[in-house]
């Protein structure tokens, strides 16, 4: 991995790998400064971009598979989310001002891309198992526990594995759209999907604010 910031006067800096491993996933949080990455090497590294040897991690994790997805929180900029490959198959949530891994979950699949919801304590992820569909899920992380909770699975995505997962950029309102690229493992065929998913809390203001009934809808909705 190579950065270079032409907004700065010092030169760019590199991030070695084990020969013959490769970079799976890269992510820089919302304040431009924290910089995860994750390989096929089964380890998390975590940079800081502020530090004269910035090359140098401030925070590894060692996993049990490739990390295939991270995605920092939009409004936490210190918590990141981590998924990993079929050997694992495992959520983390990794707090740097805490330095450590605050929970984990069992996804019961390889987690292939994350983003999070506007509602900052929402997370989707799209994974994939050989023995069933890939799904589009949602987990609640609640931080005064420190602790995990699936919602659901509240869509089985067609078209095979996902390599990418993105979330349109407004925020608000009672739904935000997904959009999911997929590929069959041996790449005959593709396909992009757009995701409708509903915020019930936010349906159910809605509904209240004009005299009506809450809605009947799960936590999390899709079309």
């Amino acid at each position: 991995i190579v950065h270079f910031d032409k907004r700065q006067e010092r030169k760019a800096w590199e991030i070695p790998l084990e020969p013959g491993k490769a970079t799976c996933s890269v992510d820089w949080n919302t304040s431009d400064i924290l910089l995860g990455t994750g390989n096929d090497a089964e380890m998390l590294r975590i940079f800081d971009a502020r530090l004269a040897e910035a090359e140098k991690p401030i925070y590894k994790l060692a996993t049990k598979s490739a990390i295939k997805a991270l995605k920092w929180n939009p409004s936490h900029p210190e918590l990141l989310a981590v998924g990993t490959g079929t050997a694992d198959k495992h959520l983390h949530l990794i707090d740097l001002d805490e330095k450590k891994s605050v929970c984990k979950e069992n996804t019961g699949f390889q987690v292939c891309d994350l983003t999070w919801l506007d509602q900052d304590h929402f997370i989707v992820g799209a994974g994939y198992g050989s023995t069933k569909p890939e799904e589009l899920s949602v987990w609640h992380y609640r931080k005064a526990i420190q602790g995990l909770k699936k919602e659901g699975t509240i869509a089985e995505i067609p078209g095979g594995r996902t390599l990418n997962l993105v979330k349109e950029p407004k925020k608000g309102g009672r739904s935000v759209k997904i959009c999911s690229h997929c590929s069959k493992p041996d790449g005959t065929r593709q396909s992009v999907s757009v995701w409708e998913v509903k915020n019930r809390e936010a349906c159910d203001q809605y509904e209240k604010r004009r005299g009506r009934k809450s809605s009947s809808m799960k936590s999390w909705d899709v079309r």
